[in-house]
Protein backbone atom coordinates (compact mmCIF):
# COMPACT_ATOMS: atom_id res chain seq x y z
CA UNK A 1 0.00 0.00 0.00
CA UNK A 2 2.40 2.46 -0.97
CA UNK A 3 1.97 5.79 -2.16
CA UNK A 4 -0.81 5.15 -4.78
CA UNK A 5 -3.56 4.00 -2.20
CA UNK A 6 -4.73 7.02 0.20
CA UNK A 7 -6.21 8.94 -3.71
CA UNK A 8 -7.76 6.04 -4.51
CA UNK A 9 -9.07 4.79 -1.19
CA UNK A 10 -10.37 8.54 -0.56
CA UNK A 11 -12.59 8.03 -3.94
CA UNK A 12 -13.86 5.37 -2.93
CA UNK A 13 -14.83 6.47 0.60
CA UNK A 14 -16.25 9.49 -0.47
CA UNK A 15 -18.35 7.83 -2.86
CA UNK A 16 -19.80 5.68 -0.16
CA UNK A 17 -20.16 9.25 1.84
CA UNK A 18 -22.33 10.41 -1.44
CA UNK A 19 -24.17 6.98 -1.76
CA UNK A 20 -24.62 4.52 1.14
CA UNK A 21 -22.95 1.48 1.40
CA UNK A 22 -21.54 2.07 -2.28
CA UNK A 23 -18.49 0.48 -1.03
CA UNK A 24 -17.44 -1.06 1.97
CA UNK A 25 -13.63 -0.47 1.92
CA UNK A 26 -10.89 -3.51 3.44
CA UNK A 27 -7.23 -2.59 2.99
CA UNK A 28 -5.60 -5.72 2.98
CA UNK A 29 -1.42 -6.97 2.59
CA UNK A 30 0.33 -10.14 3.03
CA UNK A 31 0.06 -11.52 6.65
CA UNK A 32 -2.00 -8.60 7.23
CA UNK A 33 1.49 -6.83 8.03
CA UNK A 34 1.71 -3.33 8.43
CA UNK A 35 3.02 -1.22 5.22
CA UNK A 36 5.17 1.94 5.07
CA UNK A 37 4.20 4.22 2.31
CA UNK A 38 6.96 5.87 0.28
CA UNK A 39 6.17 9.46 2.39
CA UNK A 40 6.69 7.23 5.31
CA UNK A 41 3.21 6.87 6.55
CA UNK A 42 2.53 3.61 8.04
CA UNK A 43 -0.15 1.96 7.15
CA UNK A 44 -1.94 -1.05 9.22
CA UNK A 45 -4.09 -3.43 7.11
CA UNK A 46 -7.65 -4.17 8.41
CA UNK A 47 -6.66 -7.91 7.06
CA UNK A 48 -4.53 -10.84 5.40
CA UNK A 49 -4.82 -11.23 1.65
CA UNK A 50 -5.16 -14.90 2.84
CA UNK A 51 -7.64 -14.71 4.41
CA UNK A 52 -10.43 -12.18 2.77
CA UNK A 53 -13.87 -14.33 3.08
CA UNK A 54 -15.29 -13.31 -0.18
CA UNK A 55 -13.59 -12.27 -3.38
CA UNK A 56 -13.53 -8.46 -3.61
CA UNK A 57 -15.66 -6.76 -5.77
CA UNK A 58 -13.27 -3.53 -6.55
CA UNK A 59 -9.66 -4.54 -6.29
CA UNK A 60 -7.24 -1.65 -5.84
CA UNK A 61 -3.82 -2.75 -6.37
CA UNK A 62 -1.29 0.34 -5.32
CA UNK A 63 2.03 1.60 -7.00
CA UNK A 64 5.47 1.80 -4.85
CA UNK A 65 8.42 -0.48 -4.03
CA UNK A 66 6.26 -3.68 -3.70
CA UNK A 67 4.85 -4.16 -6.70
CA UNK A 68 8.52 -2.96 -8.52
CA UNK A 69 10.01 -5.68 -6.17
CA UNK A 70 7.12 -8.31 -7.65
CA UNK A 71 7.20 -10.81 -4.04
CA UNK A 72 5.84 -14.27 -5.53
CA UNK A 73 3.59 -14.43 -2.91
CA UNK A 74 2.00 -11.50 -4.06
CA UNK A 75 1.61 -12.34 -7.74
CA UNK A 76 0.55 -15.84 -6.84
CA UNK A 77 -2.27 -14.33 -4.88
CA UNK A 78 -3.59 -11.71 -7.76
CA UNK A 79 -3.58 -15.21 -10.10
CA UNK A 80 -5.63 -16.71 -8.10
CA UNK A 81 -7.85 -14.29 -7.08
CA UNK A 82 -8.02 -11.03 -9.22
CA UNK A 83 -10.31 -12.32 -11.84
CA UNK A 84 -12.73 -13.06 -9.09
CA UNK A 85 -13.29 -9.40 -8.80
CA UNK A 86 -15.81 -7.20 -10.74
CA UNK A 87 -13.37 -4.34 -11.20
CA UNK A 88 -9.80 -4.54 -11.15
CA UNK A 89 -7.87 -0.96 -11.02
CA UNK A 90 -4.03 -0.14 -10.72
CA UNK A 91 -2.33 2.44 -9.94
CA UNK A 92 1.25 3.27 -11.90
CA UNK A 93 3.53 0.29 -10.57
CA UNK A 94 0.59 -1.43 -9.20
CA UNK A 95 -0.26 -2.46 -13.54
CA UNK A 96 3.13 -4.67 -13.26
CA UNK A 97 1.70 -6.26 -10.32
CA UNK A 98 -0.79 -7.70 -12.46
CA UNK A 99 0.79 -8.00 -15.47
CA UNK A 100 3.09 -10.54 -13.88
CA UNK A 101 -0.08 -12.68 -12.40
CA UNK A 102 -1.88 -12.59 -15.93
CA UNK A 103 -4.75 -10.55 -14.57
CA UNK A 104 -4.01 -7.34 -16.54
CA UNK A 105 -6.96 -8.16 -19.01
CA UNK A 106 -9.86 -8.82 -16.86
Amino acid sequence: MPRGVIGPLEAFDHASAVRPHAYRITTASLGGRPVRTSSRLLITPDADLRDLAEPPHTLVVPDGPGARRRDPELVAWLREHAREASRLASVCTGAFLLAEAGAGGC
